[in-house]
């Protein structure tokens, strides 16, 4: 999306996904000419990346580009401190080859009149295929559907087909059938043909019945009030999704973290929930953790979602991991030096959250909290 719409989609999206699935606000960045004289000009493009849920795929691998050197230095980006030429030659050959997952400002997808002439429509807002191509690479598997509800200019079905994934497209103007057709017979080696071709009153029907033998896919199109309908008995129904839960909105805490970090510590004594490991009464040794992340969860400070970690743990645990994951990486580490340990850690954890649940509502209670 661009300026006029990327604020009111940001909140749109959060509604429909929930702020928690937020994953990026990625800047598409593109170069042409601009004639503007009161303001700067607006070359890029918004790409808001939401997920389901924490086990949504990202496929950090399948979108890594080379890593670059930077100009004018007669030195490699990655060279840090004081190496020898042969050291750096040697990082050189050993990121160039894996390369790096791109930042969320994308400069090295052409857009406007820098899109190869073969993928051009005519449409004001064309898109690149790479520029699809990246976004379905990162966030789907061969074998997946795709689902492009804007599919005027073909890019999403073509990279779809492109990188093995099956697609649905849609769109409000009749043209985009039109423009979808174009754009795979500019691609014969996909071997891909549209379901009016293979009308039998086709005055082409021979070339069609050839096309049709060494074919992987027939397109089908469907207009308004005509979706398929379920042809064989045998599959079974999808199964119930559950709705979508009511958005949250963050509200502040009834008390203060030092409040509730002192409240853990006199019940449970200065120790880390994560490991067991005891420590001094410090904040600086003892942090207040939240259980879920902020930024994925978030909407409460409050004790119910706390705990006490120490820094190692805070550290681990990051805005990435969750309780098991944690521990378990604590276990790994030597910190936990026992599976039996590792239980009972995990036990502990389990009865100090339930504490601190138990807590929060008398607390609501007093303050009179919906």
């Amino acid at each position: 999306c661009d300026h006029e719409a990327n604020a009111y989609l940001r909140q749109m999206m959060d509604a429909v996904f929930g702020r928690q699935n937020f994953r990026n606000e990625i800047a598409w960045c593109y170069t042409g000419p601009s004639n503007t004289t009161r303001w700067f000009p607006r070359k890029h493009d918004t790409i808001l990346f939401y997920a389901n849920s924490k086990n949504s795929t990202f496929n950090r691998d399948a979108v890594r580009i080379p890593y670059t050197r930077v100009t004018g230095t007669g030195r490699s980006s990655l060279a840090r401190g004081r190496r020898t030429d042969s050291e750096v030659k040697e990082l050189e050959e050993q990121y160039s080859t894996r390369g790096k997952v791109p930042e969320d400002y994308w400069t090295d997808i052409a857009g406007g009149g820098h899109i190869p002439r073969t993928e051009r429509t005519g449409y004001p807002t064309q898109k690149p295929q790479a520029l699809a191509k990246r976004i379905i690479e990162a966030s789907s598997n061969p074998g997946d559907i795709v689902l492009d509800c804007f599919s005027g200019c073909a890019h999403v079905p073509v990279a779809a087909q492109i990188t093995g994934r099956r697609w649905i497209a849609c769109d409000l103007s009749p043209r985009a059938w039109t423009v979808v057709r174009r754009q795979f017979h500019k691609l014969p080696e996909l071997g891909i043909i549209t379901e009016g071709e293979i009308a039998s009153d086709n005055p082409d029907s021979t070339k069609i019945e050839q096309k049709l033998e060494t074919s992987n896919r027939i397109i089908k199109v469907r207009g308004p009030g005509q979706l398929p309908r379920r042809t064989t008995e045998d599959v079974p129904a999808p199964a119930v999704i559950d709705p979508l839960p009511d958005i949250q909105f963050r509200q502040s805490p009834v008390e203060p973290s030092h409040t509730i970090w002192r409240a853990f510590i006199d019940e449970w004594g200065p120790q880390c929930w994560y490991c067991g490991t005891a420590k001094v009464a410090d904040r600086r040794e003892l942090h207040l953790d939240h259980i879920e992340p902020n930024k994925r969860d978030g909407t409460n400070d409050d004790c119910w979602n706390r705990a006490i970690a120490c820094t190692i743990c805070n550290s681990n645990k990051s805005d990435r991991l969750g309780l098991e994951e944690t521990i378990q990486i604590a276990h790994e580490q030597g910190i936990i030096k026992t599976e039996a340990l590792r239980q009972e850690v995990l036990d502990g954890f389990r009865n100090r959250h339930m504490w601190a649940k138990l807590r929060w509502e008398g607390i609501k209670r007093q303050h009179e909290l919906p």
